[in-house]
This record gives structure tokens, sequence and C-alpha cells, in this order.
């Protein structure tokens, strides 16, 4: 018998063996991982922020690619309220709120978006009538403002915006 045509012969089947089960060890983590990604997003229900007395801002749906919260709603008294001229389906948050006013009816949270070239865009930011549950103003470059104790938003030694 030919020993050397045998042992090429155990040498190629061993080189088969090998290859196909590095390829039966990696497909199943590929798979593993994109199940745990579906895992998550199917366990996400929401994230909750409080704003004042019993008052908070929830968001329904996160986007885990662009780590953005969408589909804020706010909670009074454990009751579910849209956010009047709010586009929640275009309009995603960081999940905070940037400011709550003195007399905890107003609250700004900021704008971002996915942009044409799949980054994200920060657009500005809006404040929210808590009581009336509509979006009163969007406010482009006075986002960093503060509020005063008269309820007025403040950019620049500047008021921007006064309620009550």
């Amino acid at each position: 018998m030919n020993y050397k045509l045998f042992f090429q012969l155990i040498l190629i089947n061993f080189c088969l063996f090998m290859s196909c089960s590095e390829r039966n060890i990696q497909e199943p983590k590929q798979e593993t991982k994109a199940v745990k990604q579906l895992a998550i997003q199917e366990h996400f229900t929401y994230k909750e922020i409080p704003i004042s007395g019993t008052a908070y801002l929830r968001f329904y749906d996160f986007d885990e690619n662009l780590g953005l919260f969408f589909e804020p709603k706010l909670i009074i008294n454990s009751q579910k309220f849209e956010i009047k001229g709010y586009d929640s389906s275009t309009y995603g948050n960081k999940g905070a709120i940037n400011a709550v006013s003195p007399n905890g009816n107003y609250f700004i949270i900021d704008l971002i978006k996915e942009s044409k070239t799949k980054t994200l865009e920060y657009v500005g930011c809006v404040i929210i009538d808590i009581q009336n549950k509509i979006l009163v103003r969007i406010l482009e470059n006075s986002c960093d403002g503060a509020w005063n104790n008269a309820n007025q938003w403040i950019y620049d030694n500047k008021v921007i915006v006064s309620f009550d």
C-alpha cells in the first residue's frame, strides 16, 4: 500500500472536517446575536421620566441602532395622552428632559432625527405644555437657555418665551 497517498487522504479529510466544524461553530454565534437583539427589542416596554407632581414623560419606542427614543406620551394621573403637534414618528430623543418650568407646567426636550446620510441631526428643542398636552413652541437655536422664576425661557440674557 502506498503510505504517502494514505496520509494525504487523511490530511485532506482532516482539513475538510476542521473547515466544516469552523463554519458550524461561527454560524450559530451570529444567529444567537440576532436573536438577542430581537429579544432586547421585544422586551423594551417604555422609558419613563418624572416631570412634576403626577406627570411623567413616557417613551414607548426605542431604536437601538440610532440610540433614540420615540413615541413620547404624557402620563398624568396614570392616564396616557398624546402630545398634540409633536411628530413622534420622525423626531427622537436621547431619553431626557432638558428643563422643567418653575411652576411645573412646561418642559423642554430635544428634537433629533436621522439625516439622509444616516447620521444623527440635532434639529432643536420643543416646549411642551403639560396641562394642555400640546407642543407650544419649537426652538432652533436657544435650547441652551434656562427658566427664570417668572416661567420665562431665557437665552443669551433675552426672554425667548414667556408663560403665565
